[in-house]
C-alpha cells in the first residue's frame, strides 16, 4: 500500500484501508475500510480502539474536499 496524508487530494478507493488517530487525555486509533465512493463521497466501516481494546464500531460517510479547490470557489463568490 502507499500512504496518503490528509490534503493530499487523494481520493479512496474501495479495498482501500484508511486509519484515523485522535490524542485528546488518551489515545484512540481508527481503522476503516472503505466499501464505496461516489464522486468524492467516500464511504467506510470503522472501528475503533483505545488503550484497553476495542470501543466502538459503525458506518461512516466522509466527503473528501480539496482546499485549494474550496477556496477558490468561496473567493469567487466575494
Amino acid at each position: 500500500g502507499r500512504y496518503h496524508s490528509r490534503g493530499s487530494g487523494y481520493v479512496p478507493k474501495p479495498g482501500d484501508i484508511i486509519f484515523l488517530s485522535w490524542s485528546s487525555g488518551g489515545s484512540i486509533e481508527h481503522a476503516g475500510l472503505v466499501w464505496k465512493v461516489e464522486g468524492n463521497t467516500v464511504y467506510f466501516d470503522v472501528t475503533a480502539y483505545d488503550e484497553k481494546g476495542k470501543i466502538g464500531e459503525g458506518t461512516h460517510t466522509r466527503v473528501v474536499v480539496t482546499a485549494q479547490r474550496f477556496l477558490d470557489k468561496a473567493y469567487s463568490k466575494v
